[in-house]
């Protein structure tokens, strides 16, 4: 577990700094069916996919794009899960549906033209939506007790 947080982490960092891959149109799977499950990836470049599933409790996941009209979707089931996306560019899109309870879902998005959907199904859960840049979209919907949304828009 400690290595794979770690390379992770070095996953993240490279995004973060512009060192990770860069070629268009890759795909990613990654499902974890386990609790207390990490996962993060990262890509940069153009049309990038990546559907992430996690079914348990205390799942951590994290992604991170770069680039233009990349689409990351993630499906978690279970309590305590969380969730971060994060993207810089254009036309991108980020997907997250939790259902269960006490559940934590982050969207940050830096660009033009970017869309952000956060579905929760459950109680005490957590939704929060950052856009900043010009003609973006945020969608939030939450069922169930004791919910907390945040959307935070700005533009250039």
């Amino acid at each position: 577990m400690q290595h794979v947080a770690t390379v992770a982490f070095g996953l993240i960092l490279a995004a973060a700094l512009g060192a990770a891959p860069a070629s268009a149109g890759n795909g990613a799977l990654f499902q974890r069916w386990l609790q207390a499950n990490t996962t993060a990836a990262a890509q940069q470049a153009e049309a990038n996919q990546t559907f992430m599933r996690q079914n348990s409790r205390r799942n951590f996941l994290r992604m991170a794009q770069r680039g233009v009209g990349n689409d990351t979707t993630v499906a978690q089931s279970g309590d305590n899960n969380y969730a971060a996306i994060g993207q810089q560019g254009r036309g991108l899109s980020a997907t997250v549906s939790q259902d269960g309870n006490g559940n934590i879902a982050i969207i940050r998005q830096i660009g033009q033209g970017n869309t952000a959907t956060i579905a929760q199904t459950g109680s005490h859960n957590i939704a929060g939506v950052f856009q900043f840049g010009n003609g973006q979209n945020a969608n939030v919907v939450q069922n169930g007790n004791g919910r907390v949304n945040i959307v935070v828009q700005g533009g250039f």
